[in-house]
């Protein structure tokens, strides 16, 4: 095969991968009950009237996750990983914020909430199929959400 070839069926490639995937950004650190991590991906979807945003320690799988036809917080979790979810209804950020995380043995999951955690939550863009922002929070002890992130909004079901 000659390099021109390898390179257009590279390009389409390219061209061809989801796009969501493609469009997913997200970053930061989270120290959360024991449990500090990196963001290495974010999804966000429609979870009744409010939408999640969901920020994950390791790659999310939307294929795999899309198998059965339905995008929901079972499919973050079966695919593992530390997550912490910031919830975001029609007026802007909730006060609570749904986590999952292992530290060593250990499997901490639930719902913080804090009415300190809206005014960290900056919402700078949101649009029907696309969220952007970030939150800063902090207190004493060391536990802290630090994150950016820039989603695309994922169907419910497809």
């Amino acid at each position: 095969m000659s390099n021109s070839m390898r390179s257009r069926l590279a390009l389409a490639a390219l061209l061809l991968s989801p796009l969501p995937a493609a469009l997913a950004a997200a970053s930061g650190t989270v120290n959360l009950k024991g449990a500090e991590w990196t963001v290495a991906d974010g999804v966000a979807m429609p979870d009744g009237e409010e939408l999640e945003v969901v920020l994950i320690s390791q790659a999310f799988d939307r294929a795999k996750a899309l198998e059965d036809g339905n995008l929901n917080t079972f499919d973050v979790m079966r695919q593992g990983g530390n997550t912490v979810t910031i919830n975001v209804a029609a007026d802007g950020p909730t006060m609570c914020v749904d986590f999952m995380s292992r530290s060593g043995d250990t499997m901490n999951s639930g719902s913080s909430c804090n009415s300190d955690f809206p005014p960290t939550i900056k919402i700078e863009k949101r649009t029907p199929s696309r969220i952007a922002g970030s939150m800063d929070w902090s207190e004493e002890g060391g536990d802290h959400v630090k994150v950016q992130f820039d989603l695309p909004i994922e169907d419910a079901a497809k």
